[in-house]
C-alpha cells in the first residue's frame, strides 16, 4: 500500500478516535506513509474497537444527506415526510428496514443506499436478525416466529424434546442461588460426584444467551425463567441446569407461536409483583408489558433494588419501568413525525393493587407511605400531566403476573396468548387530553 492523500487524511481523523495502543498503531503507521514506506494491509481497520462508532456516524451523516431525519426518542428510526406519503427506515449495525407508502419512494431510496453501499434488497421482508417475518393483508397484521432459530440451536447443543412440557418453570420453584450454612447437607441436596462434572461441563453461558435472545424478539411469555436463570450465569448450580433444560424443551415445543403485530393504536402497560417472593433476601419482583393496541411493545420481568415493605409498596415501584415504556413508547411516535400519528391521549396503565393505584393519584403522601417517595412524585407528576392514567384490573385478569412468578398450566397459557398473540387489549375510557409536550434528555 503507498501513500495518498486521502488515505493519509483519513488516518489522522481516525487517530482522534482511537484511545491506547491502537492510538499508538494508527500513529506509526502515518509516520511510515509518510516516509514513503510501501505498507502491506493485514487486517482491515473494520475490526477496532471504534468500528461501530466509526460506521454509524458515515451512515448517519448519508441518511441525512439525502433526506431522513432521525427520531429524537430512538435515534436509529430515521423518517422523511413527503406531503401525505412517507418513508421510514430502521438501522441495526448493517442490516436495514425500508417502508413507504408507494413502492416508487421504497426503490427510489433503497437505490441511493446501493450507489453509497454494496447491499442486497429483498422486496417482500421475510426475515431479519434470525426473526421469520409472514403478513396478513386482510387482517393488516405482521407475525414474527423464531422456529428456524430454536431449531438450529437445538440442533447445535443436542438438548433433548420432551412433548409433555407445556410451562416453562416448575410451577412454584424457587431455586436458592448461594448455600446457606445452617442447613443439614440433605437439606442443601448435596451434589453427587457425576452431578458436579454435569454442572462444571454444562455450557450454561452460551445456552442461556440464545434463550434470551428468544425472550427479547418474540417470547415475551418467558421473561420470568429467563430473568430468574440469569443470575446463576457465572456460577451455575445443578438445579438451574435442569430448569433451563426445561425452559428450552418449552421453547421448541411453543416455537411456532407467533408475535402479532398489528389491531388498534391506544397505548395501554400493565404492572405486577410478586411481594417478598425471593426467599433469601425477601425483595420483590417487577413484571410488566405494554402494548400498542393488541401489539406487545415492551416487557420486563426484574428483581427490585430495593426490600418492599407492603405489597402497596412493591406494586407502586412495578408501575414505575411500566410507565416509563408507555411514554416513551408515546414519544417515539411522535417524533416520528408521520401524518396522522399523534398521541395526545394518556396512556393508560393497569394494575390489580388498588392501595397503589389511591397513592398514585394522591398530591397528599398518606404518613405510612414516606418510603416511596421519589418514585411516588414520578408516578404522580405523570398523573398530573395527564400523561398516564391508572385503572383497575382483576388479579385473574392482568397478564403481567406471568412475569412475576412460576404459573399453573392453565394460567399460564391464558396470559401467554394474551401477550404473545392477538389478546382483545382495552384501553381506558375518557381518557385526558395530555398537558406537557414531549421532552428528550438527547436532543439530536
Amino acid at each position: 500500500m503507498k501513500c495518498d492523500k486521502d488515505l493519509l487524511q483519513k488516518l489522522k481523523e481516525l487517530k482522534k478516535t482511537l484511545h491506547g495502543n491502537e492510538k499508538h498503531r494508527v500513529n506509526r503507521l502515518i509516520k511510515r506513509l509518510m516516509k514513503g514506506d510501501s505498507l502491506l494491509l493485514l487486517k482491515a481497520i473494520y475490526g477496532s474497537k471504534s468500528a461501530g462508532r466509526q460506521w454509524f456516524l458515515d451512515i448517519d451523516a448519508f441518511l441525512k444527506a439525502i433526506g431522513f431525519v432521525s427520531n429524537k426518542a430512538a435515534p436509529c428510526f430515521y423518517s422523511i415526510i413527503i406531503d401525505k406519503d412517507f418513508v421510514i427506515l430502521l438501522l441495526y449495525v448493517d442490516d436495514i428496514i425500508i417502508g413507504a407508502t408507494t413502492a416508487a419512494l421504497k426503490v427510489k431510496y433503497y437505490d441511493l443506499l446501493r450507489k453509497k453501499y454494496k447491499m442486497t434488497f429483498n422486496e417482500i421482508l421475510t426475515d431479519f436478525l434470525n426473526i421469520a417475518l409472514t403478513r396478513d393483508r386482510t387482517k393488516r397484521q405482521y407475525r414474527m416466529f423464531q422456529a428456524a432459530y430454536v431449531e438450529s440451536f437445538y440442533e447445535t447443543f443436542q438438548l433433548p424434546k420432551d412433548a409433555s412440557v407445556q410451562t416453562l418453570f416448575t410451577e412454584n420453584l424457587r431455586i436458592p442461588s448461594t448455600e446457606r450454612g445452617d442447613l443439614t447437607p440433605a437439606q442443601r441436596g448435596d451434589l453427587t460426584p457425576a452431578q458436579r462434572v454435569y454442572v462444571r461441563n454444562f455450557p450454561f453461558r452460551k445456552l442461556i444467551g440464545v434463550v434470551l435472545y428468544c425472550n427479547i424478539c418474540t417470547m415475551p411469555g418467558i421473561s420470568y425463567a429467563v430473568s430468574n436463570l440469569a443470575k446463576f450465569t457465572s456460577k451455575p448450580v445443578f438445579d438451574a441446569c435442569k430448569e433451563l433444560i426445561r425452559l428450552c424443551k418449552f421453547i421448541y415445543n411453543d416455537r411456532h407461536r407467533r408475535l402479532t403485530i398489528g389491531g388498534g393504536r391506544a397505548i395501554v402497560s400493565f404492572s405486577d409483583s410478586d411481594w417478598a417472593g425471593d426467599p433469601e433476601t425477601r425483595r420483590s419482583r417487577s413484571g410488566g408489558i405494554t402494548f400498542i393496541g393488541n401489539t406487545p411493545f415492551a416487557w420486563l420481568s426484574k428483581m427490585q433494588t430495593d426490600t418492599s415493605l407492603s405489597t402497596m409498596q412493591a406494586e407502586h415501584n412495578t408501575m414505575v419501568p411500566s410507565i416509563q415504556n408507555g411514554i416513551y413508547c408515546k414519544k417515539i411516535m411522535n417524533a416520528s413525525g408521520i401524518p396522522g400519528l399523534k398521541y395526545k391521549l394518556a396512556v393508560s396503565h393497569m394494575l390489580d393493587n388498588e392501595a397503589a393505584r389511591a397513592v398514585s393519584t394522591n398530591p397528599s403522601m398518606p404518613p405510612k407511605a414516606k418510603h416511596t417517595h421519589i418514585k411516588h412524585n414520578y408516578v404522580l407528576e405523570q398523573y398530573i400531566n395527564n400523561a398516564t392514567d391508572y385503572g383497575r384490573v382483576a388479579s385473574a385478569d392482568n397478564c403481567s403476573d406471568i412475569f412475576t412468578k412460576p404459573l399453573g398450566k392453565n394460567v399460564f397459557k391464558r396470559h401467554n396468548e394474551t401477550v404473545s398473540e392477538n389478546g382483545n387489549i382495552e384501553p381506558l375510557p375518557k381518557r385526558k387530553k395530555t398537558i406537557c409536550e414531549d421532552h428528550f434528555y438527547c436532543p439530536r
